[in-house]
């Protein structure tokens, strides 16, 4: 009998094992399919609705992801709920004493997963309202970076105020204030603020990175000029377009870093541009000239590792600093720095033949021996020996050479010995570099006839050319309309783009909420210009 036994548990543990692999058949289609929604208890687009909660059903086992950033409720909810999966399902249970006669709007972003594959449901909706009806009026519109015209990666964030009718919107309202509703941004800009009121909307859209719900001084934002009044959700030809600025509101002026680079050698960094900056040492100290946020000090004593100093600037820096150089002491014996490592050139290996050759410095140059063969260049074609004096740049960095190579040539150059000295009196070692010079050939020209609509537009234009980086690589400033060549330029890929330069700073002034200052409009040209090298593009530019 026991042996019986055993061979039927045998069998029937081989059959559970045999159903087990047709149920679960390996190499098949892995399952790509989000949660599809069963039931929703009470239905969305109730009326009175006096519950606690509410039930979502799917065909499948789900979970939440990221229910903060994943789950939007409008209006906003001081508390938030609870989500829980239940079976089949997501139970919501709401914590927040709910306003009467409101409608809220649950908006799930890609919050419900299945719980095996973690497929996300896009986009899933749930409505109630507290009163006798379901609000039904929408604001859609689309939100794009000011500068490029295009969507940012950033979710952002679009706000709703209600704004009664004999109000008008204060300064600090989306700082300050809590938004009657919120929606966010897909992927392509675009944002609906569906279910809501009838009345006059403020719209201000945020890339939100505290999740506070409010503008802070350095978040990127985009606001409406004029009091927006919604349409019926049915309604999709009314759509608000947006321009994301750049800063809200200018941050404080600060210090972001400071401190020791080398000994000898300490940098400050600031939030802004420095305006007037004055330092003040606890020693003598050589100071280079400002460039925009940065200071670079360098201490008479090469090898001083602290300082105290005390800097300010009209824009609002006033700090003391006791500063310490925390990199690797020097050991005691080491021998003094080179004078050659402050010394070195600028082209690298190539020269593109319409550009300036330097020599410039890792420390201040106080000293430039005025000597015609200072530094000696031979074209190696024909071993032709050229001698060029040196002229030092305005901030003591650099030293320029009048030189013009020929096209495609090969050069050897010498740095004499004893050419340079710097702030500490240590002249240079001799320099020894070998470069190529470009062809005319190896570049390429667009051409442009600048259109503006003065009338439209005003007349003060900065137009822009940027590569496959979307990074500028040359402007000219524009008071009309006027031929603009973009000479000499790497073959590539490049856009154009024209900045309304309302305040004549030849630059892009970003948006300011406070004071309701709309960003300079920036026109980008739509199509993509393939330049090849020795062609010329022309084109006429139309704004």
């Amino acid at each position: 009998m026991r042996l019986r036994s055993a061979i039927i548990c045998s069998a029937l543990l081989l059959c559970a094992a045999s159903c087990a692999r047709q149920g679960y058949p390996t190499g098949g289609p892995k399952d790509v399919t989000p949660p599809q929604t069963t039931t929703m208890q009470p239905p969305s687009g109730t009326l009175n609705f006096a519950d606690k909660e509410f039930f979502i059903g799917f065909d499948e086992y789900v979970t939440v992801k990221d229910a903060d950033n994943n789950i939007l409720i409008s209006p906003p909810m001081k508390v938030k709920p609870e989500y829980t999966p239940k079976g089949h399902g997501l139970r919501v249970r709401l914590r927040d004493t709910l306003q009467p006669a409101t409608t809220y709007l649950f908006q799930f972003k890609g919050a419900i997963v299945d719980f095996n594959e973690g497929n996300a449901l896009p986009s899933l909706e749930y409505v109630f309202s507290t009163g006798s009806t379901i609000d039904s009026m929408a604001i859609a519109g689309r939100v794009v970076d000011a500068e490029t015209a295009r969507p940012r990666k950033e979710t952002i964030t679009v706000a709703a105020f209600r704004i009664e009718a004999t109000d008008t919107v204060a300064d600090s309202l989306a700082m300050t204030t809590q938004p009657t509703y919120i929606t966010r941004c897909d992927t392509a800009g675009n944002f609906a603020l569906n279910h809501i009121k009838t009345g006059r909307y403020h719209i201000v859209a945020l890339d939100d990175g505290d999740k506070n719900l409010r503008l802070g001084p350095t978040e990127a934002m985009a606001f409406a000029d004029s009091i927006i009044e919604p349409h019926h959700m049915t309604d999709s030809s009314q759509q608000l377009s947006l321009n994301l600025s750049g800063l809200a509101a200018q941050s404080r002026q600060r210090l972001t870093r400071s401190g020791f680079v080398t000994p000898g050698h300490i940098q400050l960094i600031a939030a802004n541009p420095l305006v007037a900056p004055t330092v003040e040492a606890d020693s003598a100290v050589w100071r280079l000239g400002v460039k925009r946020d940065t200071v670079n000090i360098w201490t008479l004593n090469p090898e001083q590792d602290s300082a105290t100093i005390v800097v300010s600037d009209s824009s609002g820096i006033a700090d003391t600093l006791r500063l310490k150089y925390r990199g690797r002491p020097r050991p005691r014996n080491a021998k003094p720095e080179t004078p050659q490592n402050f010394v070195k050139q600028s082209i690298g290996t190539t020269m593109r033949h319409f550009d300036t050759l330097r020599i410039v410095f890792d420390k201040p140059a106080t000293r430039l021996r005025q000597a015609d063969s200072a530094l000696t260049i031979m074209r190696l074609s024909d071993s032709t020996l050229e001698h060029h004096s040196l002229t030092l740049g305005p901030d003591s960095m650099w030293a320029t050479v009048d030189f013009v190579p020929l096209q495609g040539e090969n050069y050897s150059a010498t740095l004499a010995p004893r050419t340079v000295a710097d702030l500490y009196g240590r002249w240079n070692d001799t320099l020894r570099f070998h470069f190529k010079s470009t062809r005319a050939e190896d570049f390429g020209n667009i051409k442009l006839r600048f259109n503006p609509n003065i009338e439209r537009h005003g007349n003060h234009f900065v137009v822009q050319l940027l590569n496959e980086k979307n990074v500028v690589v040359a402007q000219e400033v524009a008071d009309g309309p006027r031929q603009i060549v973009f000479a000499n330029l790497a073959p590539g890929s490049y856009r154009l783009r024209t900045i309304v330069d309302r305040d004549a700073d030849h630059q892009w002034t970003p948006g300011h909420y406070p004071s309701r200052r709309q960003p300079e409009p920036i026109i980008v040209y739509p199509k993509t210009l393939e330049l090849r090298a020795n062609w010329d593009i022309e084109e006429n530019l139309d704004i």
